[in-house]
């Protein structure tokens, strides 16, 4: 079978057997209820933690063979059946209780030799299948733990197996969601939540990552879609696997698989009860793979974490569990691995209007054919780098350009950092900090923005760097500069970073995050741009616009006379052609344009000189400081009277 056997619980339990009635069970596989009770033994810490469990039994043990069905019963005031085993040898003396010893809260009570059946738990019922309702079943009136709730181990009838067998489908059918079942979804109603176990022991979950896939095997059945509906499955099931019991939980996760789950549901993957691998959202519809050599039913899924978190033991040992109807546990595992802020796929998307290019390039000097130039190289790149000047530009169209490139001005999706010479690696990727408790690992500002980006991935997010070359580069980025690649990006170049707890806690840039640089070329200091990172980008240059119709147009725009918004456009033009000129300075000293735009008042003559006096002549200054003849010269052409318009 493909379910996940061999990972759930260890225990014992023993309350002494008191007279009942003696019923002889038919031939072949009987039909048992065994009871632990919750004061002598901690039944529940025992089945988070082991694997088979020992019970002592008295009544009956000359009927109890290997092979029977036995239903756990756990007492007290939450009574009811718990799980359900099979038993893997008769009744036999014995002493030892081995692993299950630490479970037992009165020790001395399972001391000595004591008849004990070895069992193997098939499944673990969450929550339990309670007494009242079974009590409340008249078909169960006679049920004998019922009746007389005094012992350890109680036959169950055929016909009582079939009742409790009925009464556990309806009541899985809330968990598990058949279509039909109570409280289900109708499909396309929403998306689900499921827990997955990628094979025992989640062999195949390495391979299923990497090749962003889920499946599940029965491999005999052949293409599921043959099967109509759940009973189908279960009666192949049956035939092919030669089982003596209803398969409920086999046919239940192949027919959940072909028909119940759809694109967008979500998917937790788990070890065992109570570890968490993966988590992850469901991008295609089933798939029939005969080439595959095993696990041929597949549907493809975005991948979106990886690692290893321990949690409590939510999960039963089935290969498939629907999770959509307990949503305290959802909510509890998904913050448990950091996506608790994946977007609720129910609650409709709200209604933005476009952010069009015209919207980016209201009230600002910038050219149109040169912003679209820069989208189209980002959508294609995904990482660009925009250098220039101080004063072109670069941070005040930053965020347009982010809207621009995502269709819509929001900012929940744009996150913008600034790098200085004490940036590292633990800034920007992970490190250890303080805590009060000392240092503890902590993600860095570009891992959670990526984190955020892969619960949203049908949707662009942007991560702006101003001063990119302040810090250095390959000491920061470490490894992501493989994966900040537009060709590497995805769950199937993650690596391990380093700082993660293990190879399997694994990390990757997903596709719907642009980076976007800004270099100022004025600073001698700045290093330069490391040349392996330089290949991941696409370097544009912003210059400045003086002498453009761009900034004409602009200050006219915004309430100046066009005559003097051109003598000031060739004036700066002029001083800028001598800056780029001299060979101690270049193009990369030029003066921006942005000293005269975005002031919120029309350019007048004051407010043009105001700008020379107090910012354009105190950096001229500072370029030919051992040149003050040069200075001097400037400032009579950059003050000189304009002519009357």
């Amino acid at each position: 079978m493909d379910d996940e056997r061999g990972v759930l619980i260890e225990g014992l339990t023993t309350e002494e057997d008191a007279g009942e009635a003696d019923i002889t069970p038919p031939a072949g596989r009987r039909t048992w209820i065994f009871q632990a009770n919750p004061k002598l033994f901690n039944i529940d810490d025992a089945i988070a933690h082991l694997s088979e469990m020992t019970w002592s039994v008295s009544a009956h043990k000359e009927l109890i063979s290997t092979g029977d069905s036995v239903f756990l019963w756990k007492s007290g005031p939450e009574a009811g059946v718990i799980g359900e085993a099979t038993a893997l040898a008769a009744p036999s003396v014995s002493e030892e209780l081995g692993n299950e010893n630490q479970f037992a809260l009165d020790q001395e009570k399972f001391r000595g030799l004591q008849l004990r059946v070895r069992l193997r738990i098939d499944e673990v019922f969450m929550p339990s299948l309670s007494r009242d309702t079974m009590k409340a079943d008249v078909r169960l009136a006679e049920l004998s733990i019922l009746k007389f709730a005094q012992g350890t181990n109680f036959v169950v009838t055929p016909d009582q197996t079939a009742v409790i067998r009925e009464l556990l489908e309806m009541h899985r059918s809330g968990e598990d969601e058949i279509p039909g079942g109570a409280g289900a979804i109708a499909p396309g109603s929403g998306t689900r939540v499921w827990a997955y176990a990628p094979g025992p022991k989640a062999q195949f979950w390495e391979e299923f990552y990497r090749e962003e896939i889920m499946a599940i095997g029965w491999d005999d059945l052949g293409d599921l879609r043959q099967y109509p509906d759940h009973d189908t499955v279960a009666k192949k099931l049956i035939d092919v696997y030669q089982l003596k019991g209803y398969p409920i939980n086999d046919a239940r996760a192949c027919f959940n698989f072909l028909h119940v789950m759809r694109p967008g549901d979500r998917v937790i993957v788990k070890r065992g009860r109570d570890e968490v691998v993966g988590y992850g959202v469901i991008t295609g519809e089933y798939e029939y793979r005969p080439e595959r050599p095993t696990y041929r039913n597949v549907r493809r899924v975005r991948w979106e974490r990886r690692g290893n978190w321990k949690c409590k033991p939510v999960f039963a040992v089935k290969t498939l569990t629907d999770f959509t109807s307990y949503p305290d546990t959802v909510q509890y595992l998904t913050e448990l691995i950091g996506v608790s802020e994946a977007p609720s796929a129910s609650s409709p998307a709200p209604t933005l209007p476009p952010y069009s290019t015209e919207d980016a390039l209201k009230g600002a000097a910038f050219d149109k054919s040169e912003f679209e130039t820069i989208l189209d190289l980002w959508r294609a790149k995904k990482n660009v780098i925009i250098q220039g000047p101080p004063g072109v530009g670069k941070t005040f169209m930053a965020r347009r350009l982010a809207y621009a490139l995502i269709g819509h001005e929001l900012p929940s999706r744009v996150a913008m950092i600034q790098f200085h010479q004490s940036y590292s690696y633990e800034d920007f990727i992970q490190g250890y900090r303080p805590t009060e408790n000392g240092f503890g690992r902590k993600d860095g500002v570009f891992v959670r923005f990526c984190k955020r980006a892969s619960l949203d991935q049908d949707l662009p997010y942007v991560f702006i760097i101003d001063e990119i070359n302040r810090s250095n580069l390959s000491k920061v980025f470490g490894e992501l500069l493989m994966l900040i690649e537009s060709d590497k990006r995805g769950s199937k170049y993650s690596v391990a970073l380093t700082y993660s707890a293990s190879e399997e806690e694994q990390f990757y840039v997903p596709s719907n995050v642009y980076l976007l640089g800004m270099m100022n070329t004025a600073d001698r200091s700045l290093a330069l741009v490391d040349y392996a990172l330089r290949r991941r980008f696409a370097f544009l240059e912003l210059k400045p616009l003086f002498g453009s119709n761009a900034f004409i147009d602009y200050l006219v725009g915004a309430g100046s006379v066009a005559s003097f918004a051109g003598a000031v456009s060739t004036r700066l033009q002029a001083l800028n052609q001598a800056i780029a000129e001299d060979q101690n300075f270049g193009a990369g000293f030029m003066i921006g344009h942005s000293y005269f735009c975005g002031t919120g008042v029309a350019l007048t003559e004051k407010v043009y000189m105001d700008a020379i006096r107090h910012e354009i002549l105190p950096l001229l200054t500072e370029y030919w400081f051992d040149d003050p003849e040069r200075v001097a010269h400037w400032k009579d052409r950059l003050a000189a009277n304009f002519e009357p318009a």
